[in-house]
């Protein structure tokens, strides 16, 4: 028991440092955000939508999902090459994005049913890159516990990007939330890497036979999981790119602000929940040890916030957007109907690592496929009946919520499962 308590407090702590990090980094830009919102157009914010849609769709598969193993090998000297090697797939992976926007642009632009000036989609890539830089990085600095340098990433990207966005919105730059975008992880990313040097970290000792050591040692994260992950990442993604094809672009940004709003507490706690719980739980799986009963204390704690957040927007959605703004009346009526599968994507969220920590990666891809499945069948229930506004919204939030109850049932399952294995 006592050691539980101390795996608990220490999850808790680690948490915190992470979420303080976070919260100064998200607190700028939700200060900032009711301001930013009243000088930018929907229309600004529908490509900001698509750009941060494409991005998160793609920077799921930079690094191969070798960035996910840095927190595995025991030698420290591993860990060093997997960085490395995260870094070279993040090149190679923005490289061939690039090449694919090159051949396929209009393929694209007809998908969404858009013919305008479109050159921003060409620092999709970029962005892409300076993610998979990011990310290795971050991972190291999990690894070494320098909880406090890896929050420190998350506020310079926002202390960058917000001036930035008032900066274009203030002189009418119709792109101005993705050029902010843009110049924030770049920081990001130089930060990183500034502060993972700083830590330690030490790529001289790295030879190709250790490259080609670790990438056939963990190829099975790349085999396995990257074409899923792809595919999850998509079904988060895609019902924008459906709204822009169906309804316009200014709905896209309507429901752009509404997802940007709704993802805060995922954004605030759930991602750093996930990693430090993913990093502690690693810990005690390659010891053998129980762990079962601690996360039944921090299920509690983020099951009142996830009710808590759908009892705030259900009756006062409405009335929260109007902050923003006169024109964001539609975000705040969406907002009532998807806050209920946002609050439980931000329950499951939490935990999902925990399939990676117990190497469920064949269920993990499972599910992601049965998720695009789901989404797919969602594009193709829009293109059929030719659906309003208000039952696709409904549409799409039965299909959240039953993929990510599928979700949690797989995450039980593996945890019951280990549980009656050391037993």
């Amino acid at each position: 028991m006592f050691k539980l308590n101390n795996f608990f407090n220490e999850t808790v702590k680690n948490a915190s440092k992470l979420l303080l990090g976070t919260i100064i980094a998200q607190i700028i830009p939700i200060v900032f955000s009711f301001y930013i919102a009243r000088i930018f157009s929907d229309e600004s914010f529908g490509f900001y939508g698509l750009y941060m849609s494409s991005v998160s769709i793609l920077f799921v598969i930079v690094n191969l999902k070798y960035e996910t193993t840095i927190l595995l090998p025991k030698k420290e000297e591993d860990a060093n090459t997997l960085v490395v090697l995260s870094v070279f797939f993040a090149f190679v992976t923005a490289v061939l994005i690039l090449i694919g926007l090159l051949l396929y642009k209009f393929n694209l632009l007809y998908f969404v049913n858009w013919n305008n000036d479109n050159w921003w989609m060409f620092l999709v890539p970029l962005s892409v890159f300076f993610v998979g830089v990011y990310q290795p990085f971050n991972y190291w600095l999990i690894r070494k516990k320098k909880y406090t340098a890896s929050s420190l990433n998350k506020i310079t990207q926002r202390v960058v990007e917000t001036p930035f966005n008032i900066l274009f919105g203030k002189t009418g730059v119709l792109y101005g939330l993705i050029y902010g975008d843009v110049l924030g992880r770049f920081a990001m990313m130089i930060q990183a890497v500034y502060q993972s040097v700083k830590a330690g970290f030490d790529y001289r000792t790295i030879t190709k036979v250790k490259l080609k050591g670790m990438l056939m040692r963990y190829k099975s994260f790349a085999l396995i999981n990257s074409l899923p992950s792809l595919a999850n990442s998509f079904a988060t993604h895609a019902p924008l790119f459906i709204v822009t094809k169906q309804f316009g672009i200014e709905i896209a940004g309507q429901l752009t602000l509404v997802r940007t709003i709704l993802s805060i507490p995922v954004s605030l706690i759930s991602n750093n929940v996930s990693q430090v719980v993913f990093q502690q739980v690693s810990e005690r799986v390659a010891h053998q040890q129980e762990f079962r009963s601690v996360l039944k204390n921090v299920f509690l704690l983020l099951i009142g916030l996830s009710i808590g957040m759908s009892l705030l927007f259900i009756p006062f959605g409405t009335y929260i957007f109007k902050l923003y703004g006169d024109k964001w009346d539609l975000a705040g009526f969406m907002s009532q109907i998807l806050v209920i599968s946002f609050s439980f994507k931000f329950l499951v969220s939490s935990f999902s690592k925990i399939l990676l920590s117990l190497e469920k990666i064949k269920w993990i891809s499972i599910w992601q496929v049965i998720y695009l499945v789901m989404v797919v069948f969602l594009y193709l229930i829009v293109e059929y009946y030719d659906l309003e506004l208000v039952s696709f919204l409904y549409c799409y939030l039965a299909i959240d919520l039953i993929s990510y109850l599928i979700y949690a049932s797989f995450i039980s399952k593996a945890i019951k499962e280990y549980h009656l294995k050391i037993d």
